[in-house]
């Protein structure tokens, strides 16, 4: 018998749903850091093959440049720069492809020729990341 745990919630005592629940909860929690501690090992950016991490929140899109082995960020970009979200209102994914094309034209300043990994931080690949992606792909920097 498979149930959501709203129904499971209902079914149960609440001291033991709760007990349930936590359970679950702390399950997810342990198997996502997991699978972080080993992403970590395995993006090693140099300062001439970055590691490019994103952050994708509710609104906004950050993306850096990150040289692992010096532990500095090369070059920073978000859709809160006033120089993407200029003054006439442009969506979020317009400036998520502004954000990939900030990136790419920072790699051509400083001689970055390819990124060693593309670190998503885990989020799924919706809109915003799609053209964010789309904008560094053009130019052959996403790794594949």
């Amino acid at each position: 018998m498979k149930c959501s745990l709203a129904e499971l919630h209902n079914l149960l005592p609440g001291y033991l749903a709760q007990t349930i629940l936590r359970a679950i909860v702390l399950h997810r929690d342990r198997c996502s850091s997991k699978r972080r501690q080993f992403d970590n090992f395995q993006f090693n950016g140099s300062s001439k093959r970055p590691r490019l991490s994103v952050f994708c929140s509710a609104k906004q899109l950050y993306a850096m440049l990150v040289d692992d082995h010096n532990k500095k960020t090369l070059f920073y970009a978000s859709t809160l720069q006033n120089s993407i979200r200029e003054d006439p209102q442009c969506s979020t994914i317009e400036a998520a492809q502004k954000v990939g094309q900030a990136i790419v034209q920072a790699c051509m300043e400083l001689d970055i020729s390819e990124i060693s990994s593309y670190d998503r931080n885990g989020f799924a690949r919706g809109e915003r990341m799609q053209a964010f992606e789309v904008a560094i792909a053009e130019h052959g920097f996403l790794p594949r």
